[in-house]
């Protein structure tokens, strides 16, 4: 009786799960976790010297690092044999495979269309990396049950992967993956992202018809256009829709396909399920409490017919995107409707939804700056109602209300009513983010108490315009504001009139890269503090203020062999202006990541930010410039900086903010100057 192997004295195989050309697949327990059930891949032994396979197992290993998605199978871990076999070890997810589900005759239509659905976001969230899987099929989904009722497709093998500037370098290309589902292009050795639209394509007509679109004994779709047996031909009940969203996924020339495989899986899952057809039960007629998220374009109007087309159409793409959304239209807890210049999400379950939503929304808008959206949030009753075309709608106080609350933001404002802000504050994440903006009267005279939701990089911190005069006290609030006032004159003249002076403020977050060969790995994570650094680790720094100001920031760098210090001026160039706009974000360096110089020891950055230019930072503009930055090496120039800073540092008031990820700076001075160490190694 040969014995259990066991990998890493760690995960100790139970058996084995499957054999294929390039590996074998088995099912172990992890000692260290508890037992919990773990895959192991292996590479066979006759293959562990080709280099070419080693390599992609490797890059299997980076691909399924890089994707972090529900639909996409986890790595956990990797090692080699004393034998010197590579392995990897991954999520093992309880189920069984698509192939294994189909049916003669095909599947339920509306199961096949939520599991196609959830193959084309899984496939875009790779692609989204990098990222083509080249061996989808349905022996390559995982069914995962979650319930009674529900179950995740989740994508494994992504063994032959393409991965773009993969880290284990390029590959000479090989014809790789399984015939039947491979795409012409593919078959022809120039794979691409749109391969996976073919391969899923091909699975779908197999799920809805139970029968391949091409025979797998032939080649000819490979090597010149043919149109396989329509599927509506061998399944009546398929939408007329559905069977063109599946045609254009197996087109001939990947031009033809979708522009994006989520595309597909959307196109089709409408088709079949149409909207408002899938929601859950209520239990009566009456009203419900709903969340509700308000968007639209402002200035949309303006716009050219062909501009307002193409906006609306961009919006749709990146909220369909939203990890929020999805996840709430996969729960059945979302109503989604087009309001003209923009759209209303609505959730019943979660309230905090629309928030979460709604940072998305501005998160994704940083690559679509032309896209200038306001967003309102309200808790209020609604009514499920029908449209003239039956698809779900609502109406009622709670979407009328959360119409209003956009309608008094500008540009980049995500305005909540105290409705839903009493419950966001109620948690701590929230709590930072939300600023009170009283009580005002918005549009049809309608009386509300608004809060302005922001974070260090999303929303809008100014106040709405069409909220500095709508706030009117009454007469009691001003001789009570009156008295007030008078009493905190009296107690500012004792105190010396210090606290008189408004406050200057600064916040910044770091965002950390690490590098490994030179090139990125992980993906760069936000940082509310300062760290040591290793070799291979990069930063950039997000910079805002409420208000508008100069900013100027000075490098000291770590004490050389020569033992003479010097300082760079980063911001601003030499050319460059220091003034920077009210919540105008500012990044560090504008594009990429700082590396710093190879020598251990400490770097010191300076933030001086100040109302007005600051003539001792200004100056140095006029000194010479080495590679666009200006570098002063001048003993009595750096101690003419020296007595400008160092009397200044150490009197900012610092908050660290580790759940938003930031640090804020305050003074009551004309002049904030901040030093930050940076040790490396």
């Amino acid at each position: 009786m040969s014995a259990v192997p066991v990998y890493q004295d760690r995960y100790e195989v139970e058996r084995e799960l499957g054999r294929g050309g390039m590996s074998v697949v088995y099912l172990a327990r992890d000692r260290q976790l508890l037992s919990k059930r773990v895959v192991v891949k292996e590479l066979l032994g006759e293959l562990s010297g080709d280099a070419w396979v080693r390599k992609k197992l490797m890059q299997e290993m980076e691909a399924l690092a890089r994707i972090d998605h529900p639909g996409v199978v986890g790595v956990l871990d990797t090692g080699s044999t004393p034998e010197g076999n590579q392995y990897l070890v991954m999520q093992y997810v309880e189920g069984d495979t698509l192939r294994n589900a189909l049916e003669p005759g095909g599947m339920d239509l509306a199961r096949a269309a939520n599991l196609i659905r959830q193959i084309a976001h899984g496939l875009q969230a790779a692609h989204d990396k990098g990222i083509w899987h080249r061996d989808l099929k349905p022996e390559n989904v995982m069914l995962q049950k979650l319930s009674e009722t529900e179950e995740r497709a989740i994508l494994i093998d992504f063994g032959i992967a393409g991965i773009k500037d993969s880290v284990f370098g390029g590959e000479k290309t090989r014809v790789a993956g399984t015939t039947t589902y491979m795409a012409p292009e593919q078959f022809a050795g120039a794979p691409v992202a749109a391969s996976d639209t073919y391969a899923l394509g091909v699975v779908a007509y197999e799920m809805i018809t139970g029968r391949k679109p091409f025979s797998p004994d032939s080649f000819t779709h490979l090597i010149s256009e043919t149109h396989p047996v329509a599927p509506r031909a061998l399944r009546k009940d398929l939408p007329e829709r559905a069977e063109r969203a599946i045609l254009r996924a197996i087109s001939f020339s990947p031009d033809s396909r979708h522009a994006r495989v989520c595309e597909f899986g959307e196109e089709l899952f409408q088709a079949v399920i149409p909207a408002g057809a899938a929601r859950k039960p209520h239990a009566a007629d009456g009203p419900e409490m709903a969340h509700i998220l308000f968007m639209d374009l402002v200035s949309f109007s303006l716009l050219t017919m062909d501009q307002q087309k193409e906006y609306i159409e961009e919006l749709q793409r990146i909220v369909r995107e939203l990890p929020r959304f999805r996840a709430a239209e996969a729960s059945c807890d979302l109503i989604c409707l087009p309001r003209g210049d923009g759209m209303a999400l609505v959730f019943f379950e979660d309230p905090t939804a629309p928030a979460q939503c709604a940072l998305e929304v501005a998160a994704a808008l940083k690559t679509h700056p032309h896209l200038k959206l306001r967003i309102g949030i309200h808790t209020g009753p609604v009514y499920r109602v029908a449209d003239v075309n039956a698809n779900a709608d609502v109406a009622g106080g709670g979407i009328n209300m959360a119409q209003r609350v956009m309608d008094a933001g500008d540009p980049g404002h995500i305005l909540v009513s105290s409705t839903t802000a009493d419950v966001l504050l109620q948690m701590r994440a929230w709590v930072s983010s939300l600023t009170d903006l009283g009580e005002h009267t918005v549009k049809h005279g309608a009386k509300i108490h608004l809060y302005n939701l922001t974070t260090t990089d999303s929303g809008n911190r100014n106040v709405p315009q069409r909220l500095r005069k709508s706030k009117q006290p009454g007469r009691r609030s001003l001789i009570i504001a009156g008295a007030i006032a008078l009493a905190l004159l009296a107690a500012l003249a004792a105190a010396g009139w210090w606290y008189s002076r408004p406050v200057l403020q600064l916040e910044y977050s770091i965002v950390l890269q690490k590098y490994r060969d030179e090139k990125p790995y992980e993906d760069p994570r936000r940082l509310g503090h300062e760290i040591l650094l290793e070799r291979d680790y990069r930063i950039a720094f997000a910079i805002t203020s409420p208000q508008p100001g100069y900013l100027y920031i000075l490098n000291e760098g770590p004490e050389p062999a020569t033992g003479r210090l010097t300082f760079n001026l980063l911001v601003p160039k030499p050319e460059g202006d220091a003034a920077v706009q009210a919540s105008a974000l500012t990044r560090i360096p504008r594009e990429g990541y700082m590396s710093f110089d190879a020598a251990r020891g400490k770097e010191t950055l300076y933030l001086i930010w100040a109302r007005q230019p600051v003539a001792e930072m200004e100056r140095l503009k006029t000194l010479p410039v080495v590679h666009s930055t200006v570098v002063v090496a001048d003993a009595a120039e750096m101690k003419r900086i020296h007595e400008f800073l160092d009397p200044r540092v150490g009197k900012v008031e610092v908050i660290k903010d580790d759940q938003a990820k930031q640090t804020d700076l305050r003074i009551r001075d004309g002049v904030l100057v901040h030093a930050i160490s940076l040790e490396h190694q």
